[in-house]
């Protein structure tokens, strides 16, 4: 019965708390921004501009989420 125990807690996903939620959300967004960026059809100092407009907005989302953190 321990077996059958084992295998339905790692089927069945763990709450994790929101900050972990929050960084693997960022990660995405940051890995998918970084993929799309390489794709797109722009020369490099209009690229560079775009990255790093969109870098401060994203630094502002995140400095937002992790001050507002604790009140959820």
């Amino acid at each position: 019965m321990d077996d059958l125990d084992t295998i339905i807690n790692d089927l069945i996903p763990r709450r994790t708390n929101g900050r972990r939620f929050l960084s693997g959300l960022l990660l995405g967004l940051v890995g998918g921004a970084g993929a799309a960026a390489l794709f797109l059809p722009r020369s490099g100092p209009e690229l560079r501009r775009l990255l790093r407009e969109r870098g401060m907005v994203l630094r502002g989302l995140i400095r937002q989420a992790l001050t507002s953190e604790h009140h959820l």
